[in-house]
């Protein structure tokens, strides 16, 4: 007895095609978001990583320490940031750009924040850091003042993607998802 070999129809393989395709493009999607994602936390983590470190050192040395970020092409989004210490206290990182005329006060040139990654900080804030006994100093470019200030850190590839540093005026750092 001769047995004919049934194949499958093009509505069948059509219908296999298209659940694999459905599939694929929720794969894709999800892990488009974790990309931005997991960049949203690195970036957040190297401020973080280096605020601390700044707090910390600022004790140690009995010297002001902190972030100065710069908005290079003025759009409103810092592009990068410097470490400095004012290690004579004598207000040299003060300067408009927020660079010290002496090259000792620069610990760490430039930490560049990633391609796609919008920072701000509240008030217009350029640096941000810690006095000598490690509460939080501030400065729009004018004085330093002891300020709670907030550092927003947002996807330009998805805006609801938002994490916020939050540094209290006694020095603590907390960061997480914007609400």
């Amino acid at each position: 007895m001769v047995r004919k070999v049934r194949g499958f129809t093009l509505i069948e393989l059509l219908v296999v095609i298209m659940v694999i395709s459905a599939m694929t493009l929720m794969a894709t999607v999800y892990i488009y978001k974790l990309r931005i994602s997991t960049a949203l936390k690195e970036a957040v983590n190297k401020i973080t990583t280096d605020l601390s470190y700044a707090k910390t050192m600022s004790v140690a040395t009995d010297s002001i320490w902190g972030l100065c970020f710069v908005d290079s092409d003025g759009d409103g989004y810092y592009e990068y940031y410097r470490l400095v210490a004012d290690k004579g206290a004598d207000g040299s990182i003060l300067t408009a750009d927020c660079t010290s005329s002496d090259s000792e006060d620069i610990i760490k040139e430039v930490s560049n924040i990633p391609a796609n990654i919008n920072v701000t900080v509240s008030g217009g804030v350029r640096f941000v850091g810690f006095s000598k006994k490690g509460t939080t100093l501030v400065n729009n470019g004018s004085s330093y003042s002891n300020w709670a200030v907030s550092i927003r850190v947002q996807s330009a590839l998805d805006t609801s993607k938002i994490m916020e540093i939050d540094i209290n005026r006694a020095g603590r750092i907390r960061f997480g998802w914007a609400r």
